[in-house]
């Protein structure tokens, strides 16, 4: 646990303790462990199989664990906030909102109320940043969630009562946090059978648009992609496609290339998995959703994909499809042979 300080240590062995998995964190083979746990939490205190959506999962969870969700569009939204908590309430840690928000490397903000009652909903406050985007607000409802799962109450904030969510912020703890989130998210009393009826006989974007409308609308279609697929029996790979250079790299590298995302669980037995930054042929569908803007899924030979040092891929043919949105493509290729 190199990527570790002391404070994430703290916090990892009072994990442990609280979801009774230990006096200390033993290393990543606990993860799977504090995931079922989380999940068991919730499954005692949400009758989540007469939900139909993922987000009456994060209202149900939020409802039991005292969190309310507050979404940050606009500065009349941040406006409201100030009005409520900090000066009617006189909670002072809202008071540092404003600056907390103008940076753009923070995502959420979990605040613990100092003067809340014992009983009250909004003993914890999750702020979440949309005044740029609202791709992440879907998914860190659910992170904020998996802090409050699996953390003890007293210990879940640091001084001062106010945590951030930093984007691209990975280490041990965080990393633990998400695999919690990707669960409950898409718990699978919500999502089993969309899933099964979204799942023949093909995999395709346009099955996966399908179940992420049905079951989580607010999501990205990243969180709902990787879910889909993470859940899937088959052979699948899923990828974004983006128009960039190899990092470090001069202009002349410029292509469209691959950033893998998701894979089933079969995918991951056998291996499979993309290169990252692997550049995309131009004979293969991908590149013409890229050029035209339409969607698309194809039978497609992999024999001109291949890396800079000129391997090729494992496998010899596959279903592609994909669906542009904004500058990036994103896909899903399933494995035939």
């Amino acid at each position: 646990m190199d990527d570790l300080d002391v404070e994430c240590s703290i916090r990892l062995d009072s994990i442990a303790k609280n979801l009774g998995l230990g006096r200390r964190w033993r290393g990543k083979e606990y993860i799977p462990l504090a995931v079922k746990a989380c999940l068991e939490k919730v499954r005692q205190t949400v009758n989540v199989s007469t939900l139909v959506s993922c987000e009456q999962v994060a209202e149900a969870i939020a409802g039991t664990q005292q969190v309310r969700f507050e979404v940050v569009r606009t500065y009349d939204d941040l406006q409201a906030l100030e009005d409520r908590y900090l000066r009617q309430q006189k909670e002072i840690e809202f008071g540092f909102l404003r600056d907390e928000l103008a940076d753009p490397k923070v995502e959420a903000l979990l605040i613990q109320r100092k003067k809340a009652g014992v009983n009250d909903p909004d003993r914890w406050v999750a702020v979440l940043n949309s005044l740029r985007t609202e791709d992440r607000a879907f998914w860190n409802k659910f992170h904020e969630l998996g802090h409050r799962l699996a953390e003890p109450a007293q210990l879940i904030l640091p001084l001062g009562g106010v945590r951030r969510e930093i984007a691209a912020h990975p280490n041990t703890l965080e990393r633990l946090i998400d695999s919690i989130a990707a669960e409950i998210a898409f718990m699978p009393e919500v999502v089993g059978k969309p899933l099964s009826q979204f799942s023949l006989p093909e995999v395709s974007i346009e099955k996966i648009l399908c179940f992420r409308e049905l079951v989580a609308p607010t999501s990205s279609i990243l969180a709902s992609m990787n879910a889909f697929l993470s859940r899937h029996p088959r052979l699948v790979l899923g990828f974004q496609a983006e128009y960039c250079t190899k990092k470090s790299c001069a202009a002349d590298t410029a292509d469209l290339r691959i950033r893998p995302q998701g894979r089933s669980n079969g995918a991951v037995q056998e291996s499979l998995l993309f290169m990252r930054n692997m550049r995309v042929p131009h004979s293969s569908c991908v590149w013409a959703t890229y050029k035209d803007g339409h969607t698309r899924t194809e039978l497609e030979s992999m024999v001109d994909w291949k890396t800079s040092n000129g391997s090729v891929l494992k496998w010899k043919s596959a279903i592609v499809s994909t669906v542009k949105m904004g500058p990036v493509v994103y896909g899903t290729m399933e494995i035939v042979n």
